[in-house]
């Protein structure tokens, strides 16, 4: 049973016409409602005020709209899916497949539904946002995706992602497209060509062609900026001069919004209009409660009364929202106790649900600056009585707050106090403001344990700062250690700009570090700021030791890795938000890089690790006298001032393995890594390497860092007291290569080149050290058998590496699977091959969950040819859709007579069982002798 305050439109897709007819039907439904206006229907040109072709949109609600539409879209009434919208900002908040199963679209297990019950919707946690559908770490890449949309053909995309989400959460393996691509492309056909002249007119110009396009998406990121220029210039009786030309060309269906905005769309660099809850005062007194606030997107709850207490006026810890409130509408704070009866009694009254919305159509409420307002919501009797203060801002920006401690004193046990957020310099009505984002007392401190990450668990991270204003974090904390010390303060202040991003101190020895993480963001001032920033103490730090001590230490660094300033992600999150067993590594808008620093025990020796957060990839170290080196291009900041190891290829791959250890192939590098017995004695060895390393611009010799090193079979010496193999194969290559003359050991840049392998110790050490570290802690397989081999040595298997090479499509498998709601799991025959057909043995194998782009890769792309003809040959080449790739299965041969009869060319595809992994080729013919020369185009 469905809501009775709904309306339907069916479009069975077809022709450009036809698309024409259903854009017009959805605009009338749209603007058709009781307050209906239009931006010129008070000029006093009667030419321009009859046109009717500005309508506004419906006011703002805040938690449901006066309708819901069911856009039906079908393939000739084979295959439909429904997307559902709210009439008031077009969002479309979920859709329902061809069997009627409701998923409603919503950010994370703290989000409350806005679809009504009748629709016993499925939770998808995939936001409402095209960069949180896209699954993606940006708005660059979003852009860049739903940009190549324009270079398909606009109607078979939209057949395609059709039949997807008509089938989803199963597979639907002919075609291949990602569901997330699907859903994003359909609402970006749908809702924005409703709402935009330009980009319908874009779309329908190239309906049934796949030629470069461009689709227009400047406009589409500045709809809000439009349509509130609009508003602005009719509320002024049209007297701004110029007009607001591009914009009365550009929109059709005019956003209601009546707040003042920044400059900036959704995609823009600006700030925008957003509400601050900052206290909250109430009685509640059945355990259960949950206060929720809405703002026309999203319902987020921002506290839940989890045990029993005294009934009496307290301040409460908010523990939300996780993403800032709109105010480009209304807002609503909604409290949910339970057992009490809903019908009848929403409005505070005895029995029911708390609920009050702010009016952004009331001018007493909005304003061109921010203020703060308190006002009492219930108080209606005893355990309904409900205070809240709320700043309003028109122009702010959204900053994410994460903090990390790293104590002098290991064994320091938990931590209380209070943290605060509050804009600075002050501004008049905000003098008395702050939002609490940590608060322990003693005795309910955080506690940690060895393995733990050490970022303090925020009860709120998000906050609102004013354009113009810094973000100032007050810290106020004790810290309990476990001698008779008893607490020690650990107090500072840290000042943000707009754009800022880290900030450390230290204080008696103890170092706290804040990262805020803004949006918009401004790349610029991001790249200025990481460039400053200070070096550290390592985050995660490990003594060579027993079994248990590393099984210890790889939990830790997977913590470390697991925790994200923004979001935390989960394979299994959707079945099950508890579960932290499979983390999803967040994929970062600008690099966060890792220290591990390893200490061979009882000795000074050590080296530090500079690993990428995201992936895990070893990307430099540091040796003993504090000198740090990269492997392969600079990405460290300039403070550093690393030398770059010019070697060549980075350690991200494990096929760059078989270069960096000069292998002929894989199988010599599985003999190389069995004979290096990876454990602790390789460990300690490993250290002592890097420890000792130093470079020609250090004064030393670039190869050995002081200490001579012979070369003998089997092993290496040095008086470093390192020890590291060199198996039989190494030198009855070396010796081949020198025979070939193709022997080439990249050494520091500036440094004599030898044929002699000096750096190999150093390149098994790291790479050594890459498996036991880092690919331990991304699978569960590669931890267990170092682990098991801790004393004597691991025996490095062919299997290991195969597990190492897939980790990325082992990952990729896992996405999908989770994207399809665990229904559907993708065969894969490279997967197959190395043991892994299910998704619970692919559980079995990985730990950490690598984040691979747009889980299977982008979208159909255009082809692009990588060669250009020689003389006398002639080429064209066209989209991957126009050759109806997802329709076929591997192998197959489509030939030029299929399209165009005088095109000279011939496409030839493999296609891999995952989706978007292929190889295609072009065949050239000579146009005289019709000779075939075959180019591949592309692998992806």
């Amino acid at each position: 049973m469905m809501p009775g305050h709904l309306c339907e439109v069916v479009y069975t897709i077809g022709d450009e016409l036809s698309f024409m007819s259903f854009m017009m039907e959805l605009r009338r439904i749209l603007a058709n409602h009781p307050d209906h206006e239009d931006i010129l229907d008070r000029h006093y040109d009667s030419n321009l005020s009859s046109t009717r072709e500005h309508p506004l949109l419906p006011k703002q609600r805040a938690e449901q709209p006066a309708r819901w539409l069911h856009i039906k879209l079908q393939v000739k009434e084979e295959t439909s899916t429904t997307l559902l919208m709210r009439d008031d900002n077009l969002y479309i908040c979920g859709f329902m497949n061809q069997q009627g199963v409701c998923y409603e679209l919503l950010d994370d297990w703290d989000s409350e539904k806005l679809l009504p019950s009748e629709y016993n919707s499925k939770r998808l946690h995939w936001g409402v946002k095209y960069r949180t559908i896209l699954d993606v770490a940006d708005n660059e890449k979003a852009v860049k995706i739903l940009g190549s949309i324009g270079q398909l053909d606009i109607r078979n995309f939209m057949v395609i992602a059709v039949s997807v989400l008509s089938h989803y959460p199963e597979c639907w393996t002919d075609c291949g497209m990602n569901p997330r691509v699907a859903l994003a492309g359909l609402i970006l056909m749908v809702c924005e060509c409703a709402r935009m002249n330009a980009f319908y007119d874009s779309i329908a110009d190239k309906w049934s062609e796949s030629d470069k396009m461009d689709l227009r998406l400047d406009d589409v990121w500045k709809y809000v900026e439009m349509s509130y220029g609009l508003r602005k210039w009719k509320s002024r009786n049209y007297t701004e001069v110029p007009a607001p030309l591009r914009s009365l060309k550009a929109i059709y269906l005019v956003l209601n919004s009546r707040l003042p905005l920044g400059l900036g769309g959704e995609y823009g660099s600006n700030s925008r209009p957003r509400v601050e809850l900052l206290t909250m005062r109430a009685d509640l007194g059945v355990v259960g409660t949950k206060i929720i606030v809405y703002d026309g997107k999203r319902g987020q709850v921002i506290y839940t009364k989890r045990e029993q207490g005294k009934q009496e006026m307290v301040d409460l810890v908010l523990t939300g929202p996780n993403i800032g409130i709109s105010a480009l509408g209304c807002f609503a704070i909604k409290v949910d106790i339970p057992g009490t009866a809903t019908a009848g009694s929403s409005r505070g009254d005895a029995g029911g649900p708390i609920e009050w919305e702010w009016d952004c159509y009331d001018p007493a409420e909005v304003g061109d600056k921010p203020k703060t307002v308190t006002r009492t919501i219930s108080s209606s009797g005893p355990g309904r009585n409900v205070e809240v203060t709320y700043a309003v801002m028109p122009d702010a920006l959204e900053a994410t707050v994460q903090v990390k401690l790293r104590l002098k004193d290991e064994h320091s046990h938990s931590v209380h106090g209070n943290i605060k957020a509050r804009p600075r310099p002050h501004i008049a009505d905000f003098k008395a403001w702050s939002v609490v984002l940590f608060r322990r007392t003693k005795g309910m401190g955080q506690r940690f344990s060895p393995t733990d990450s050490r970022f303090l668990q925020l009860a709120r991270s998000v906050v609102g700062v004013p354009r113009g204003r810094e973000l100032h974090i007050e810290v106020d904390l004790q810290i309990e250690t476990s001698n008779i010390q008893g607490c020690k303060p650990l107090k500072v202040h840290f000042y943000f700009e707009a754009g800022q991003n880290h900030w450390r101190s230290l204080v008696n020895g103890d170092e706290i570090e804040v990262n805020v993480t803004w949006y918009p963001a401004d790349p610029d001032r991001q790249a200025q700021t990481h460039q400053i920033m200070p070096q550290r103490r390592p985050d995660v730090s490990y003594i060579i030791g027993d079994e248990g001590g590393f099984s210890r230490f790889i939990e830790g660094l997977r913590n470390t890795v697991a925790d994200h300033p923004s979001r935390r992600e989960d394979v299994l999150d959707n079945l099950d938000p508890s579960k932290r067993d499979h983390p999803v590594m967040i994929s970062e808008e600008r690099l966060r890089w890792l220290e591990i620093k390893l200490q061979v025990q009882g000795e000074e020796t050590s080296t530090t690790l500079a690993v990428q957060a995201d992936s895990l990839e070893v990307i430099g170290f540091m040796n003993q006298k504090g000198n740090w080196y990269e492997l392969y291009r600079r990405r460290l900041p300039g403070n550093y001032k690393s030398q770059l190891l010019d070697w060549g290829t980075s350690l991200r791959e494990s096929s760059n393995y078989t270069e960096i250890l000069g292998a002929e192939n894989k199988e010599e590098v599985v003999e190389i890594l069995k004979s290096a017995r990876l454990g602790k004695t390789f460990a300690a060895d490993a250290v002592r390497v890097l420890s000792h390393y130093t470079a020609v611009a250090d004064g030393d010799n670039p190869s050995s860092g002081g200490a001579r090193i012979e070369l003998q079979e089997g092993i290496s010496s040095s008086s470093s007291s390192s020890c590291l193999p060199f198996p039989r194969s190494f030198f009855s290559n070396l010796q081949r290569r020198l025979r070939r003359g193709s022997m080439e050991f990249p050494v520091t840049r500036g440094a004599r080149a030898s044929p002699d392998p000096p750096l190999y110790p150093l390149r098994l050490a790291l790479v050594g050290l890459s498996v036991m570290v880092c690919q331990s802690a991304r699978m569960n397989r590669l931890h267990d058998a170092i682990a098991g081999g801790w004393e004597t040595g691991a025996r490095f298997t062919t299997q290991l590496l195969d597990y190492i090479e897939n980790w990325e499509e082992i990952s990729r498998a896992l996405l999908v699977w989770k994207d399809h709601s665990y229904e559907a799991w993708i065969k894969d025959e490279r997967l197959e091959r190395i043991g892994i057909k299910s998704p619970e043995e692919a559980l079995d194998v990985v730990h950490l969950v690598c984040r691979v782009p747009i889980r299977g890769k982008e979208l159909e792309r255009s082809v692009a040819v990588v060669e250009e003809p020689a003389a006398g040959w002639s080429r064209r080449a066209w989209s991957l859709r126009q050759i109806r790739l997802f329709n076929c299965f591997p192998p197959f041969l489509v030939t030029n007579q299929h399209y165009r009869s005088c095109a000279p060319c011939v496409f030839c595809c493999q296609i891999h069982p995952l989706p978007f992994r292929f190889r295609l080729y072009l065949f050239f013919f000579h146009k005289s002798n019709r000779a075939c020369r075959p180019v591949e185009l592309a692998y992806v």
